[in-house]
């Protein structure tokens, strides 16, 4: 179940791949990723501001900020709580194997990236024929 904290988390990654030079199929389901999750931080922006709405008080410059520990407390959890929401309507992106073999990632990125992308196997594998389906 991908959540609103698993988007945040991997939109560093998303942006470092997104400024490499990528084959065209990797480099077209990459940017409609991102229009997917810029969509979805936005959201998540709008949420935060009105928690510090809630839970914050006026500045005299018209910002607004959260003080007090009670406060804070309060904006912790109600943020948390957004964060740990499950996204709705996410569809997962399926990038070939092949296509994506020369990208260099830390595998801590790799792992962020897992549940918004998904590596499938090299269409051109062998699959090994059972006896039954042998011809005679």
């Amino acid at each position: 179940m991908l959540t609103f904290q698993d988007i945040l988390a991997a939109r560093e990654v998303l942006a470092n791949l997104l400024s490499m030079t990528l084959p065209f199929k990797v480099s077209y389901r990459l940017a409609k990723l991102q229009r997917k999750v810029e969509s979805t931080l936005k959201f998540i922006e709008t949420e935060r501001v009105k928690l510090v709405k809630q839970y914050g008080k006026e500045t005299t410059s018209g910002n607004y900020t959260v003080e007090g520990e009670e406060a804070l407390q309060q904006f912790a959890l109600k943020y948390g709580e957004l964060l740990q929401q499950p996204v709705e309507d996410f569809t997962l992106v399926t990038l070939d194997e092949k296509l994506v073999e020369d990208i260099k990632l830390a595998p801590k990125d790799w792992c962020l990236l897992d549940g918004i992308v998904e590596i499938i196997p090299n269409s051109t594998q062998v699959i090994p024929i059972t006896q039954s389906e042998q011809v005679r």
